[in-house]
C-alpha cells in the first residue's frame, strides 16, 4: 500500500520542536508517485524526523501491531493496552447547575491512566509523561451519585508520544469522549525522549487489562 493513497497526515512540532504530534490535515491538491510524507510533496528520506516511520505507516507484515484507519488518518494500535475504571459522581464533582463539572472527566481519565500504568508494570512513567494535548466532547449530563465506567485505551504510539482515547459511559450510554496526548520526557536531560522498546511494546500490544470496579 503506497502512502500517497492514504488519508494525509501532518507532523506538527510543539514546544520549539521538542516533541512530535500526529494530526490529520486536509488532503493536498497535488500528488506525485512514490512513498510520500502525507501533507508534503517531499519523500520520506528528505523529511526531518516523522513521528512514525515509513514502515509503520505502510503497516507492513513486519509491523502487524498497527492498523491504518483511513477514515481518520491515524495509525491505530490493534491490541493497544486499555482499562476500565468505575467512578461515582461525588458532590464536589458537581457545579452550580447540579450536574458534573467538565474538569471531573480530566481527573477520571488521569485516574484511569494511573491504573493502566500499574496494570502494565509501568509505574516509572509517573511524573515523566506530561500532557501536551487534551480534547473532550461532553454529550450527556451526569448527576450526583451516578456511577460511570471510564475506559482509557492506547490509540497510537509515536516516536516520543502516546495518544489515548477515552469514553465515559453511564449504563452503557456515552456521556463524554475524547483523546489525550502525552510525551515521554527525561527530567534530567530535558525534552522529549524516544520510548524504550519494552515500554512501546507494552503500550501497543497488551490489550484489555483487569478493570477497577466499585466494590
Amino acid at each position: 500500500m503506497s502512502v500517497d493513497r492514504l488519508s494525509p497526515w501532518k507532523i506538527t512540532r510543539a514546544g520549539k520542536g521538542r516533541h512530535d504530534e500526529v494530526r490529520p490535515q486536509a488532503a493536498p491538491q497535488a500528488r506525485t508517485r512514490g512513498h510520500l510524507h502525507p501533507g508534503s510533496l517531499a519523500p520520506f528520506d528528505q523529511w526531518p524526523g516523522p513521528a512514525f516511520t515509513p514502515a509503520e505507516l505502510r503497516c507492513t507484515a513486519k509491523l502487524q501491531r498497527y492498523k491504518l484507519r483511513e477514515t481518520t488518518g491515524v495509525c491505530m494500535a490493534e491490541q493497544g493496552a486499555s482499562v476500565v475504571v468505575q467512578r461515582r459522581v461525588e458532590w464536589p464533582d458537581t457545579d452550580a447547575a447540579g450536574h458534573y463539572h467538565h474538569s471531573t472527566v480530566v481527573r477520571w481519565v488521569e485516574a484511569a491512566e494511573s491504573v493502566l500504568h500499574e496494570r502494565l508494570g509501568l509505574t516509572e512513567l509517573f511524573g515523566v509523561v506530561p500532557r501536551v494535548r487534551y480534547e473532550a466532547d461532553y454529550l450527556e449530563r451526569l448527576w450526583f451519585r451516578d456511577v460511570v465506567d471510564v475506559e482509557l485505551r492506547v490509540a497510537a504510539v509515536g516516536r516520543t508520544s502516546v495518544r489515548y482515547e477515552f469514553e465515559v459511559r453511564r449504563a452503557g450510554r456515552v456521556a463524554a469522549r475524547g483523546a489525550m496526548v502525552a510525551v515521554n520526557s527525561d527530567p534530567a536531560q530535558g525534552g522529549a525522549q524516544p520510548w524504550p522498546e519494552d515500554v512501546r511494546k507494552k503500550l501497543l500490544e497488551s490489550g484489555p487489562q483487569r478493570p477497577e470496579l466499585i466494590g
